[in-house]
């Protein structure tokens, strides 16, 4: 496995501790570096960060992971992690869909009951295409009628997919896109897994003291504790982190019985519209058909079953 780091670095922090040839400009005010993490450019990028963030700053404002496997490593592996690609709005909340927030976890706000049908907006929903799967800004997903004729083709098991109501009329479903429902046990989290607010910074969670804190008056609200707290690893466990930093191992079966699935925690927010969400897992033979089928708005890693 290959692994690369892009940094969107602001051009004044770029231009006086990384030497000119390092990245290239986007825009004026912006520098894309692209390093392995076994290049010496990224130790220093940690450093950099390190130092920063003792003085309550940012040395970069983006980072995205890059991971690339060979066709043994893939051939070879427990299972896929699934990322869908394309994220569209607006949310469910903005077009009818009803969560009962009550429901939810008082830390994270995961757990928020769904009383309606999943309702978008018709108008609003990406063109299907080629594109497998696609989310909502609130991490609904949806699937599109081709991944879901894949799916029923080839027996698949783990999911069931429900007509998705328009806004405009909701007496009607939209065509081409359905609900991803899963019926197959989650996958806990387990360690080496790693999550975290970036790529540098583990979140440690919250301790006794932020605990003791009152959270009543910003229960019903959409402003999770978490996010007040800037602690994103759930109390509870619901969260695990902002962001997945590593390759996602889950305890687990393989896939003897399923060919989707999710994890039981979550990584993300809860923040205005934004919610977290669960981590998508499908299997080699799925992954396989997709490819075949050359379905595109996902990016897919190794995921390890012990």
């Amino acid at each position: 496995m290959r692994e690369v780091v892009e940094f969107r670095i602001p051009e004044d922090n770029a231009s006086q501790y990384l030497d000119p040839g390092v990245g290239v400009r986007v825009g004026l005010a912006c520098r894309k570096v692209t390093v392995p993490v076994t290049d010496p450019i990224f130790l220093r990028i940690r450093q950099l960060s390190d130092e920063f963030r003792t003085r309550g700053a940012s040395f970069f404002f983006g980072w995205r992971i890059f991971r690339s496997y060979t066709k043994q490593e893939l051939d070879s592996s427990d299972a896929l992690l699934l990322r869908p690609k394309h994220v569209f709005e607006p949310a469910g909340e903005e077009c009818g869909t009803i969560y009962v927030e009550s429901t939810a976890c008082e830390f994270c706000g995961v757990g928020a009951t769904r009383t309606t049908n999943l309702i978008l907006d018709g108008r609003q929903m990406p063109d299907p295409g080629k594109l497998a799967i696609a989310q909502t800004i609130a991490g609904e997903p949806v699937v599109s009628s081709r991944f879901v004729e894949l799916f029923e083709m080839h027996n698949l098991r783990g999911a069931d997919f429900e007509p998705i109501l328009d806004r405009r009329n909701p007496g009607d479903s939209i065509p081409d896109w359905f609900e991803l429902v899963f019926t197959h046990a989650r996958f806990v989290v387990i360690p080496p897994t790693q999550a975290g607010n970036d790529i540098f910074d583990l979140d440690s969670g919250a301790d006794t003291a932020l605990l003791s804190d009152d959270i009543s008056h910003i229960l019903g609200t959409n402003m999770s504790w978490c996010d007040r707290h800037g602690k994103y690893k759930c109390p509870r466990g619901h969260t695990i982190g902002l962001n997945l930093i590593s390759e996602l191992t889950v305890e687990g079966t393989t896939d003897d019985e399923w060919d989707i699935a999710r994890t039981e925690q979550y990584v993300g927010v809860r923040r205005g519209l934004l919610r977290p969400t669960s981590l998508l897992v499908i299997s080699r033979r799925l992954g396989k058909l997709i490819q075949h089928q050359r379905m595109r708005g996902m990016e897919t890693e190794v995921v390890h079953i012990r």
